[in-house]
C-alpha cells in the first residue's frame, strides 16, 4: 500500500472557474465521466454535489469504495483517478471530470447517506457498483471475481481510510472557492428545485415481512415448477418476489442501448442482483421475469 502524507505532492489540474462545465452541459452528459459520477454517487451515498464538503464526502468514499482500482495511487503518483473503457473507447478520468459535475442531484434524497451507516453497507454498495458497471460496458472492477472476494469481505483498514481521507482532502483544496460561489450565482435554484423534485417522487417501499401469510405462500409457490426441489431456493424466491414486486409497481425501465432493451430498476432503491446472475456474469431482467413467469404475480404485489 502506498504511504501518503498530508502534503504529498499530487494536483487535480489547472482548474480556473470558468472551465467548469456544470451538469447542465449537455456534451458531458454521455461521456464515461458522466458514467462514472452516476456510478459514483449511487455507491457513495452522495447525493447531491452542491458544496465543497458534499465533494469532499465524494472523494473521501470513492477512495475507499474503489480500493480494487487503486484510485488513490493512480492520483499521487500519476494525478489521475481511472482509465476506462465503454464501447471500445478508453478515457482518463481526472479528479478535474468529476468536479465539472457541479450542481449534480439524484432525484430520491435531499441528503448524503451518513458516513457510519454508508460504511456499514459497503460490501452490498461495492455489488451493487460492480452490477451496474457491468450493465454500462465500464471496464471497472474487473479484479473483483467470485462471491468471497476480498473486497466483499472485509471493511478498509485504518491506513485505507487514512489515505482516503488524505486523498479527498488534496482534491478539495484545489478548488477555487470562485468555482462554487459562481455556481451558486448562475444557478440559485438550484437546492429548492432538487428539493421539490425529491419532495414530488412518490414512494413506495417494499416489505416482504408485512406480505400477508397467504399471500406469501402463493408466492413461494409459484415458483416450484421453476426451480430444483433438491437444492434451497429461499434466497432465490425472495429475490423474484422483490423483483415481482419492482415490475408490478412500475420501478423497472427499459432504455434502448445500442440496439437491445437494457432494463434496469429505478435508481434509489436497493436490490440484490446476485442471485440472478448466470455463470457467466450476464443478469436480464426482462428474461428473468419471462423465465419465472413473473407476471402472474403481479396483482398480488401491486398497491
Amino acid at each position: 500500500m502506498l504511504f501518503i502524507t498530508p502534503d504529498a505532492g499530487a494536483y487535480i489540474g489547472p482548474l480556473a472557474d470558468d472551465c467548469i462545465k456544470f451538469v447542465y452541459d449537455e456534451e458531458e452528459n454521455y461521456s464515461i465521466s458522466s458514467n462514472i459520477v452516476g456510478l459514483s454517487m449511487m455507491g457513495t451515498g452522495v447525493y447531491k454535489l452542491f458544496t465543497r464538503e458534499d465533494f469532499h464526502d465524494l472523494f473521501f468514499r470513492m477512495a475507499i469504495l474503489y480500493r480494487s482500482e487503486g484510485i488513490v495511487e493512480h492520483f499521487f503518483q500519476d494525478h489521475y483517478l481511472f482509465e476506462v473503457t465503454k464501447n471500445n473507447h478508453r478515457e482518463t478520468v481526472f479528479p478535474l471530470n468529476i468536479v465539472r459535475f457541479l450542481g449534480a442531484f439524484k432525484e430520491f434524497s435531499t441528503t448524503n447517506e451518513p458516513f457510519e451507516s454508508w460504511l456499514a453497507d459497503l460490501v452490498d454498495r461495492l455489488k451493487g457498483c460492480v452490477i451496474s458497471s457491468k450493465l454500462n460496458g465500464l471496464s471497472l472492477f474487473s479484479g473483483i471475481t467470485g462471491k468471497n472476494n476480498l473486497y466483499y469481505t472485509s471493511q478498509p483498514s485504518e491506513p485505507e481510510i487514512r489515505n482516503a481521507r488524505i486523498f479527498a482532502d488534496r482534491i478539495v483544496s484545489e478548488i477555487p472557492e470562485s468555482v462554487f460561489k459562481k455556481w451558486e450565482k448562475n444557478f440559485a435554484p438550484a437546492s429548492e428545485m432538487h428539493e421539490s423534485v425529491v419532495q414530488w417522487q412518490p414512494r413506495k417501499n417494499y416489505d416482504y415481512e408485512a406480505l400477508d401469510e397467504a399471500v406469501k405462500d402463493k408466492l413461494t409457490q409459484h415458483f416450484v415448477p421453476y426451480t430444483d426441489t433438491n437444492q434451497d431456493n429461499t434466497l432465490l424466491t425472495k429475490t423474484l418476489i422483490h423483483l415481482s414486486w419492482f415490475w408490478a409497481n412500475g420501478y423497472v425501465f427499459c432504455e434502448n442501448y445500442q440496439g437491445s432493451n437494457l432494463y434496469w430498476i429505478k435508481r434509489g432503491y436497493r436490490f440484490d442482483y446476485a442471485p440472478l446472475e448466470t455463470e457467466n456474469g450476464v443478469i436480464n431482467l426482462e428474461m428473468t421475469k419471462n423465465k419465472y413467469h413473473l407476471e402472474a404475480l403481479f396483482p398480488l404485489l401491486k398497491h
